[in-house]
């Protein structure tokens, strides 16, 4: 991978939309501010491919700013591929900003290294974190948005005996919360 000179331009694309140029300071202080996530795909003249923007060198570290919306143990970025997600350091639980959840299905053993070393009972370390809901769902916040998450019933494609997987999406958002080892049955 090419260096990119204070003076690059670099190009920004999240979700098919295209932004910039913008310089290296430029970019970064867009990501302080969360305006473009370490997530989204950067190019600049000189580099065969769009890469996520935390691996273009001089793009500065932003560490997780979130806490999990399952057991509010704070979250640390894992890169998988070119895909960064957040992952819970207490629970295993995974936040997906929007559109992440998609690029790594894409990637080859994607799923089975985030459900390899899963629990498959959330042990948070906060009591009442996990309140129950009537009939058994408890409901969860955006880590993002701080909003009501709404729940997706989806079918397993793997461990499919225990019934339809859920997982939780913010409406503004998009991003999505995983328990820890639910991404794994999504695929086959």
């Amino acid at each position: 991978m090419s260096i990119a000179p204070k003076d690059q331009q670099i190009h920004i694309d999240r979700g098919g939309k295209r932004y910039g140029p913008y310089s290296l300071e430029e970019l970064n202080s867009h990501l302080k501010t969360a305006s473009f996530l370490p997530t989204d795909i950067a190019w600049h003249e000189g580099m065969p491919n769009w890469v996520p923007i935390s691996q273009i060198p001089g793009v500065e570290k932003i560490p997780s700013l979130i806490t999990c919306p399952g057991c509010c143990q704070p979250m640390h970025q894992w890169a998988i591929g070119h895909v960064i997600v957040d992952r819970c350091t207490g629970c295993l639980g995974i936040w997906f900003d929007a559109f992440e959840r998609e690029q790594l299905m894409t990637l080859p053993g994607a799923t089975e290294t985030l459900g390899a070393d899963c629990i498959w009972k959330r042990q948070p370390h906060v009591p009442g974190a996990l309140n129950p809901k009537p009939g058994g769902y408890k409901t969860i916040d955006c880590p993002k948005c701080h909003l009501t998450m709404e729940p997706i019933w989806i079918q397993r494609k793997k461990n499919a005996k225990r019934g339809a997987l859920v997982f939780e999406q913010c409406q503004q958002c998009k991003g999505s919360f995983f328990d820890a080892g639910e991404f794994a049955d999504l695929t086959d």
